[in-house]
């Protein structure tokens, strides 16, 4: 029994579970994928909401500036701009957490398993008591429902960590998805 597992991993794991059998018609794994998401992670990461027209200016040549734009001008991205006013935008938040192997499914025993991950971003709400999840996807894809099976389990886990870290009831979990420009509620 590995002691230690990043999300990632268990997110490779959960989806060669589901999709057994079955091909795809989005990106995945590809490096060109992975290497537009890290990008794309970065962007979002150092966005200034009090000035998106400079981040906007210097965005790399591989990002599309109307993807950040559409994700600027939705009302998720208003929501952020105004907890980034606020301090209440918390952006790649890395976390640790004991969770039982018999939950992630990896034994069948209740010995703890260290998850670690990082979490794109959360806001809390005004009176601090509850707050929004947000993972960022890259992954082209054909339909919002692709989006919600490969990732409900990964917002699951950072769900739990973000409650267990600001103790507070996560209210939303949502997948911003570049390659459709919505928020996908879970």
């Amino acid at each position: 029994l590995k002691n230690k597992i990043s999300i990632s991993e268990l997110k490779k794991r959960w989806m060669l579970d589901q999709y057994a059998g079955e091909t795809f018609t989005g990106e995945r794994s590809a490096a060109g994928g992975a290497e537009r998401g890290t990008l794309y992670h970065s962007v979002m990461e150092k966005l200034d909401y009090s000035d998106p027209e400079r981040s906007l200016s210097v965005l790399p040549s591989e990002v599309q500036r109307e993807d950040i734009e559409s994700f600027i001008s939705s009302d998720l991205g208003k929501q952020f701009a105004a907890a980034y006013d606020d301090g209440r935008l918390f952006r790649e938040k890395q976390f640790i957490m004991g969770i039982p192997a018999r939950e992630l499914q990896i034994a069948d025993t209740d010995e703890p398993v260290l998850v670690q991950g990082i979490i794109d971003a959360f806001i809390i709400s005004p009176d601090g008591k509850g707050c929004i999840l947000v993972d960022y996807k890259t992954d082209r894809v054909l339909s919002e429902d692709e989006l919600k099976k490969r990732y409900e389990g990964q917002l699951h886990y950072y769900a739990i960590a973000v409650e267990k870290m600001r103790k507070c009831k996560v209210a939303k979990k949502i997948i911003w998805s570049f390659a459709l420009n919505k928020a996908i509620e879970l």
